[in-house]
Order: C-alpha cells, then sequence, then structure tokens
C-alpha cells in the first residue's frame, strides 16, 4: 500500500493494526490533556528546578516534531492522518505544559508513554503485515524508524519514574 502525496483529498484504508495503533495512541493523548486539566494553572512554567527535567526536555522535543508532522500529513492530504496528527502534536503539547508546572502525581504521563510505545508496537506490525510506505522509504525502514521512536518514548517513561 503506498501513500500517494499527489492525489486529493481521501481516507485510507488503514485495517485493524492501523487503528489500534491511533486508538492506543489516543489514550495516551487523553491521558496527556487529563494532565494539563490537572496540573495548578496558577503556578509558574517551571524548568531548571523541576524533578522531571530530563523527560520535560524530551516531551518539548517530541511535541516540536509532532508539530511538523501535521504540516507533512497535510502535503499527503490524507483526512484522518491531518485530523489525528492535530490531535497528537496538542496532546504532547498538554503534556509538556502538565510537566512544566511540575506535577506532584506522574501516572498519566507515565500512561501517555505506555500507550505510545503500544502504539508503536501496533503500528510495527501494521507496516509488516500491510505493506505500507511513504517517503520513498521500504517497510524494513519504516519499522526501524518505528522501533527508534518506541524507545524514545520508553526513555520518556523510565525518565518519568526515576
Amino acid at each position: 500500500m503506498q501513500q500517494q502525496a499527489a492525489a486529493g483529498w481521501h481516507v485510507a484504508d488503514w485495517g485493524f493494526w492501523g487503528w489500534l495503533e491511533t486508538g492506543l495512541k489516543i489514550i495516551g493523548i487523553v491521558a496527556g490533556f487529563i494532565a494539563f486539566f490537572n496540573s495548578s494553572a496558577v503556578s509558574a512554567l517551571t524548568i531548571g528546578g523541576s524533578p522531571r527535567l530530563a523527560a520535560t526536555i524530551l516531551v518539548a522535543v517530541l511535541a516540536l516534531a509532532m508539530i511538523g508532522v501535521v504540516f507533512m500529513r497535510i502535503t499527503q492530504k490524507e483526512i484522518i492522518s491531518v485530523i489525528y496528527s492535530i490531535v497528537n502534536a496538542l496532546g504532547h503539547v498538554a503534556l509538556l505544559f502538565a510537566l512544566l508546572r511540575v506535577p506532584t502525581q506522574i501516572t498519566l504521563p507515565i500512561i501517555f508513554a505506555v500507550m505510545f510505545i503500544l502504539g508503536e508496537l501496533a503500528k510495527q506490525r501494521f507496516l509488516a503485515i500491510s505493506g505500507y510506505v511513504e517517503g520513498g522509504q521500504n517497510t524494513a525502514a519504516m519499522v526501524r524508524f518505528s522501533r527508534i521512536i518506541a524507545v524514545i518514548y520508553l526513555v520518556l517513561a523510565i525518565f518519568l519514574v526515576i
């Protein structure tokens, strides 16, 4: 299943594993939004004194990357991917602000990280059975990239725990 960047706006057939990936990551995104709304809006944003400084920096980098993905998805003109990428970027930004507000409770950020790890595992299965490729890459390269992303979220979970 080759992604067609030149096609008009469309909805792709993502199949079970593609939707499972999306569903798992949406659970993580919801956890990020809840963490944001549970964090104190009256507290000053803190980076230097944060007990989760490494996690906060990593989420900041991930949030920037996810904002970039929105523009990539718009060029592909796949409606579900565009909507999801916007919600995904907002979820990362919400988690970033929750961490900048120095939350005392880290369960929700850990749920965020774990759901993204599980989502990447589902994505790897989707890639393996669907043959989906984009950006001139082959399936093996896309699976390797997904594994790297899963490890990054694993590192995030570890940073949140320590």
